[in-house]
């Protein structure tokens, strides 16, 4: 199966993160084609700095050991914009955070079956409450990690 992850940043060590990583990796052990994508912060047309990424829309891979606080055995994919072309057409596609959502429910279906992997409850700790909560009311299949957040989504 062809499971493609957008995530919203990689460097940052976290549990959700490591979590993440070790799906990855346990997917791929188990014989699944298996991408990650790392969203890209947006690019303004007015800053000229930012003109290369939006006339010259590619993927920079990253080698799995690029991350050393796991073992990681998947490619990390760096979007140079979030644009749908840069993306494979997938099996399963999974938003990983709230700072996905949007891209990733803007997708079309070739993209894959929409999920929105949930390990927290973001709009508790995040300073863009409003943001984070509208995430869970969109049109995602929801996967989560305990009983807790299944309550609160329902």
């Amino acid at each position: 199966m062809k499971i493609t992850f957008i995530l919203s940043q990689y460097k940052r060590i976290s549990g959700g993160n490591r979590a993440l990583f070790e799906y990855v990796n346990r997917l791929k052990k188990m014989g699944h084609l298996v991408r990650l994508f790392v969203v890209a912060k947006p690019a303004r047309w007015y800053r000229i700095d930012h003109w290369p990424r939006i006339f010259n829309k590619k993927v920079t891979v990253l080698a799995p050991e690029t991350i050393d606080w796991v073992d990681n055995k998947v490619p990390i994919e760096l979007l140079s914009v979030n644009h749908e072309s840069l993306l494979p057409n997938s099996d399963i596609l999974l938003a990983t955070a709230w700072q996905t959502a949007n891209f990733s429910a803007s997708l079309p279906e070739s993209k894959g079956k929409k999920f929105y992997f949930v390990q927290h409850h973001e709009s508790l700790w995040t300073r863009e409450k409003g943001k984070a909560q509208a995430t869970y009311h969109m049109p995602f299949k929801k996967m989560v990690i305990s009983t807790w957040l299944k309550n609160i989504l329902k």
